[in-house]
């Protein structure tokens, strides 16, 4: 007579007793849509599940945000806000979205913000600040005008000569007339 064989048959746990404790835990699904995290859900993968509830049209399992979860992060790490993300994914839908997962994903990798390449700042425009000769009215660059005085007034000073071709004169006294009346007229102007 041939004797029965045992086979290895395990009974399911007790209601008391620990799962951990018998190894009876059911196996962990290692294909879960999303890893434990113990802080929650990151950002991108809340804007996509927050989808459906401003457009019933691009309703998101949670499965489908998990597989879009990091192409909406890469659009994040671009700098764009969940707001924008929302804007970008929502505005002119068509009338009917067969599948709002593929819908999405077209969306994310269609228009997908560029990288920003980190610019140092650039100072505003320069401005370039003009004087005058304290001695004859010249304007001139800082730079120009050392101790306040032009190159032709220090020149007749005996402390610099005039360059080549350059006269050390003084202007017109009618034109320096003329130009006072301008200005006053411009005065009276801005007034009014």
């Amino acid at each position: 007579m041939a004797t029965p064989e045992k086979t290895d048959v395990q009974k399911p746990p007790a209601a008391d007793e620990d799962p951990e404790a018998s190894g009876h835990l059911p196996p962990r699904d290692t294909n879960s849509p999303r890893p434990d995290r113990g802080s929650g859900p990151s950002a991108a993968y809340d804007t996509l599940a927050r989808l459906g509830l401003q457009e019933p049209r691009l309703v998101l399992s949670a499965v489908d945000c998990a597989a879009l979860e990091q192409l909406a992060a890469d659009w994040m790490t671009r700098g764009a806000s969940p707001e924008h993300l929302t804007h970008a994914l929502l505005a002119g839908l068509p009338d009917r979205v067969h599948s709002p997962r593929a819908f999405v994903q077209r969306r994310l990798l269609d228009k997908m913000p560029p990288e920003r390449a980190v610019v140092p700042p650039t100072p505003g425009p320069r401005r370039s600040l003009l004087m005058e000769c304290t001695d004859c009215g010249v304007p001139g660059r800082p730079e120009a005008l050392p101790g306040g005085l032009c190159r032709g007034c220090r020149g007749r000073d005996g402390s610099e000569t005039g360059g080549i071709g350059q006269s050390a004169h003084r202007p017109d006294p009618t034109v320096r007339a003329r130009a006072a009346q301008v200005r006053a007229g411009i005065r009276t102007l801005q007034r009014a």
